[in-house]
């Protein structure tokens, strides 16, 4: 569900070997960039509960970037260069367990 600010909710699921279980709302800020790459990308979420300690990786289309940590419920993401536009999958790995899963919006300059 998009606002008019460009954010988008995604549930956030938490799942390591034996299941997954919803753990909150995750938010993208901006849900969109360009594929050229170098789109901040805030991701945020009650659910996250981030340590300074954790490795952060931000997922778009199979390709991972290092997250950096601003709180336990933020994450910034930098969009890497992307070869396609649309929906792109993004997911977050939080210290090897998958944080969370959404959509990002890759579009041509």
């Amino acid at each position: 569900m998009a606002n008019s600010l460009g954010s988008t909710k995604y549930v956030l699921v938490i799942c390591n070997v034996y299941i997954c279980f919803i753990v909150g709302m995750i938010t993208l800020y901006p849900s969109y960039g360009i594929m050229l790459g170098g789109t901040g990308v805030v991701a945020t979420g009650e659910g996250l509960l981030i340590s300074e300690t954790d490795e952060i990786t931000c997922i778009f289309d199979g390709i991972g970037v290092r997250g950096i940590y601003i709180t336990s419920a933020k994450i910034l993401c930098v969009s890497p260069m992307l070869d396609r536009t649309g929906k792109i999958p993004f997911k977050l790995n939080i210290s090897g367990s998958i944080g969370g899963e959404s959509v990002f919006d890759s579009c041509k300059l």
